[in-house]
């Protein structure tokens, strides 16, 4: 898909901004659009008025998915098709002679800034974003963390895992979403003021496990159960308020006329999943509904993935 879209962006007169927006194991049916039962009422309206990627497939997990949104390539030339992902202690990465979509785009005269997962390598700092291709990073490098604490557990190790470019930077206490989106503000910001086409890669650590509610519940997810799903619906409803906002910046600030977005998850919802820490354990979290299976199956539910183009008029005309 990204070297598509790249050609697209190519084919147009003006270099155009691009927002790639990945909600990190959103399942089919975990949106309205798609029939789901969790509000996410913007996300659902930039679907509708934007083009619909109905047959949009992705990898089975997390790392070889988001390996092949830096490359164009497929996972297993690059050796990153892990069915258990990149994993901590992991040596594996993203080859370092494989250029990466935001190393082309530097190339092209593009500003480059990522936030929130990257899971493509960091076992030395030639693997990470800033490394390669990033000019700017704010977020975490493993699979999944806390989302107030932002530690990572693996065996009997554990600790922090949060980053601004290459220094840690632990907002402890504060939700990632919120922490993302103030970052998000200044990027943007800077966008303008650079006054250059520019490539933001905003990855969502929600709504991957750990469950942990957000500051603000949104009413209408206590009518969903069980209790993890209700969880998980405030989770997807933060997510689905930061993408309205974020489109609302890119208005506020006149660049959205001139930006193409990239809206995809990375696999298939995962289902069947425990909340870590919970005294019993919690289900039924994503739903792939009517597809079958979930997260690292091959099954539609695991690749079938929720997927849509949108833009300003200059990029995606309204007609």
């Amino acid at each position: 898909m990204m070297m598509s879209v790249l050609c697209f962006a190519a084919a147009l007169s003006v270099q155009p901004h691009i927002l790639m927006l990945a909600v990190d194991d959103l399942g089919w049916a975990d949106v309205g659009y798609q029939g789901g039962n969790l509000p996410s009422p913007n996300i659902d309206n930039l679907a509708k008025t934007g083009i619909k990627l109905a047959r949009y497939y992705t990898q089975p997990v997390c790392s070889p998915t988001r390996s092949s949104f830096m490359t164009g390539r497929y996972p297993f030339n690059t050796g990153m098709q892990h069915m258990d992902t990149v994993m901590p202690g992991s040596k594996a990465g993203i080859p370092l002679d494989v250029n990466t979509l935001p190393e082309y785009l530097r190339n092209s005269g593009y500003a480059t800034y990522m936030i929130g997962k990257w899971h493509c390598g960091y076992s030395q700092w030639a693997q990470t974003p800033t490394e390669r291709g990033f000019q700017h990073y704010l977020g975490y490098m493993q699979a999944m963390g806390d989302y107030y604490n932002h530690t990572v557990a693996f065996k009997d190790v554990k600790g922090y895992d949060f980053w601004l470019d290459k220094t840690a930077s632990v907002p402890v206490g504060e939700y990632s979403i919120d922490a993302f989106m103030k970052k998000a503000k200044e990027y943007l910001q800077m966008i303008v003021d650079g006054n250059s086409p520019s490539f933001l890669y905003f990855a969502h650590q929600n709504i991957h496990i750990p469950l942990e509610n957000p500051p603000t519940v949104n009413p209408l997810c206590s009518n969903v159960s069980p209790t993890g799903r209700q969880i998980y619906c405030n989770m997807m409803n933060a997510a689905d308020n930061a993408t309205g906002e974020l489109v609302n910046m890119y208005k506020d600030l006149g660049l959205w006329d001139n930006t193409l977005m990239i809206f995809t998850t990375d696999n298939g919802g995962m289902v069947n999943a425990s909340m870590s820490g919970a005294s019993g354990a919690l289900y039924s979290t994503g739903s792939n509904w009517p597809l079958r299976g979930g997260k690292t199956t091959l099954f539609d539910g695991g690749v079938r993935g929720v997927g849509f183009l949108q833009g300003g008029d200059n990029i995606i005309p309204s007609n």
